[in-house]
This record gives structure tokens, sequence and C-alpha cells, in this order.
């Protein structure tokens, strides 16, 4: 083989390569059971937010797991709140 033929074949090697990496589509759905931690804000009285506090006990992310999974999701609805957020 020419030394063109090995540069032409590398190339479309990496091209290839490259092409394979970014054709793998990711899910729009997210899986509760990758749920490792949850991060919270507690909101004050004055309406800004307290230190972020990381929730990574894995009974407590289980039991908050379950409880998303209860919910009924409506996509693209609008949030209606009766009152302001209690944490974030």
């Amino acid at each position: 083989m020419s030394k063109k033929t090995n540069v032409s074949l590398i190339m479309c090697l990496i091209f290839a390569m490259f092409l394979a990496g970014c054709i793998n589509k990711a899910s729009n759905e997210f899986d509760l059971n990758q749920l490792s931690r949850v991060d919270i804000e507690v909101v004050q009285e004055d309406g800004s937010y307290g230190e972020a506090e990381m929730i990574t006990d894995e009974e407590t992310v289980d039991a908050l797991g379950k409880a998303f999974k209860q919910i009924k999701w409506e996509p693209n609805a609008e949030p209606k709140m009766a009152r302001k957020e209690d944490i974030r």
C-alpha cells in the first residue's frame, strides 16, 4: 500500500469512529433507579435561599425515588403554585 492510501484509510477510520460516537442518542426520560443524591435549599423568610444541602443517605434517596415514581407527571404543563416554595 502506498503512503497516500494509508493516510486515507486512517482518516476514514477516525471519521467513522467520530461519527459512531456522536450517533448515540441520549434518552429524554429520567431513570429514577439511577438517583444517587438529592440537593435541597431551604427558603428563608425573606425569600432568599439558604445553604444547599445534599441528601446521599441510600434509604432516604430510595424513599424519595419511590415518592417521585408515584407522581403523575404531565409533560409541558404550566406550574401553578398556591404559595411560594419552602425548599428548592
